[in-house]
């Protein structure tokens, strides 16, 4: 159980990560305002052991040209906070790569991330690797549209689990369930992602 006071520097430190996550996104923002800027936000919560984790995810892309973009990715939790942002390189239209350095709530803050984007008509893979302080971290994502409303997939997220996964898509909200197995057991993973 934590005290009072390691719960208010829990907060304290997820508020620097949202202002230092939001900055960088202004920055980029104004950095692109002649581009295209897309993203989204989004509440998930994980399910495990009678036991609900809620944490919200975020994504900014910028464009610059044809090619060059920028990103700034950020993530939320009860007691984590974790911003990192960078330049996005796109050879072809349908590969997207982005890498870039941030921070993260832990002793050592310094943390770096990126991902490989693939995507072609309705089907597009995703890999995010990170690493920093808090040691290694990556998830994998596997989506298949099935007309405008819906898609299938796979998910493989560590510390959570890999299986299946299913959305829905209504305007500008997308909603999506995975059972996920770890360990021997299932546990499972839902979201709310509102796209801009």
């Amino acid at each position: 159980m934590q005290s009072r006071s390691t719960a208010l520097v829990d907060v304290i430190l997820a508020l620097i990560g949202y202002i230092v996550g939001m900055s960088i996104v202004l920055l980029l923002n104004s950095a692109t305002a002649h581009g295209q800027t897309v993203g989204w936000v989004e509440e998930r919560s994980f399910f495990k052991e009678g036991q609900t984790i809620q944490r919200v995810d975020g994504l900014v892309n910028g464009t610059i040209n044809e090619r060059i973009g920028t990103f700034v990715w950020f993530q939320i939790d009860p007691g984590y906070a974790q911003a990192y942002g960078g330049l996005t390189w796109s050879p072809k239209p349908w590969v997207q790569f982005a890498g870039g350095p941030g921070l993260e709530q832990a002793k050592k803050s310094a943390r770096v991330g990126g991902y490989v984007w693939l995507g072609k008509g309705k089907t597009a893979f995703l890999f995010v690797p990170e690493y920093g302080g808090s040691g290694f971290w990556a998830k994998a994502e596997f989506n298949q549209s099935v007309g405008k409303r819906f898609g299938i997939g796979a998910i493989s997220e560590r510390y959570k689990g890999t299986g299946p996964k299913a959305e829905v898509n209504i305007s500008k909200l997308k909603f999506w369930g995975a059972p996920l197995w770890q360990d021997g057991k299932i546990n499972g993973l839902v979201g709310v992602r509102y796209k801009f």
